[in-house]
């Protein structure tokens, strides 16, 4: 035994812990299986006070995690057309600085077609008048992200 265990360490309240020093190995994986067990037992405690859930509760539970998926896909499907757009606009302008500034500033509605179809356009030409309210202010903040990120240029 004292080839395996060559120093005793005695800690007041915990009994005898062998190791070949103090603050060894031996007592740093007791430590952390202690305070594992420890952790353990506390969660398995909360888990025992939960009371169950109602149908009504998992079933608006499942509306939520619906819900977040949407916002997930639609996060996901902004991103793509983010990347697509900075990527269509290195290929046609090619300055880096403008196609960064374009693609943080514009409304993420509209596609880098959609971009330049509104820039070169005149607001006659958008049928700007017959547009809904929402669509206006999205070519409005189109125009005005063009001019911010030239003169940034």
């Amino acid at each position: 035994m004292s080839q395996i265990c060559p120093k005793k360490t005695g800690v007041k309240g915990w009994g005898t812990i062998y190791s070949n020093k103090k603050g060894g190995p031996v007592q740093t994986f007791l430590g952390k299986l202690f305070v594992a067990t420890l952790l353990s037992s506390l969660c398995f405690a909360e888990t025992q006070n939960e009371k169950p859930l109602t149908r009504e509760q998992v079933e608006k539970l499942e509306s939520y995690d619906k819900a977040l998926d949407v916002v997930r896909d639609a996060r996901r499907q902004i991103e793509k057309t983010s990347k697509e757009f900075f990527s269509d606009c290195l290929k046609a302008i090619g300055h880096t600085k403008f196609c960064n500034c374009i693609k943080e500033k514009r409304p993420a509605v509209f596609s880098f077609n959609e971009y330049i179809s509104i820039t070169i356009s005149s607001k006659d030409e958008l049928k700007y008048s017959q547009q809904p309210k929402d669509i206006k202010q999205a070519i409005d903040e189109t125009l005005k992200a063009r001019d911010q990120c030239v003169e940034a240029k």
